[in-house]
């Protein structure tokens, strides 16, 4: 894909193979992007910082696994 970091106009972005948030598959789903010079995260569409995106993604999956987690206890007992 190619675009330009809204930060500083460096047009060498890349979608992130693997994040701390997202692990493999977060950055995709979220068509997160992040500059090599100046390191901005943002929004391929829009442009615009990801931040609440990460943290909507982030507090979802981990409830989802909380919920996973909770009905397999509930199960094995």
């Amino acid at each position: 894909m190619s675009a330009c970091c809204p930060r500083c106009g460096c047009d060498e972005v890349k979608t992130p193979s693997f994040t701390w948030w997202g692990g493999a598959l977060g950055a995709h789903l979220l068509r997160h992007m992040k500059c090599r010079l100046c390191g901005f995260g943002f929004d391929a569409r829009t442009g615009s910082c990801n931040r609440r995106a990460v943290v909507a993604y982030t507090v979802g999956m981990n409830g989802a696994l909380c919920a996973i987690l909770s009905i397999a206890d509930a199960l094995t007992r």
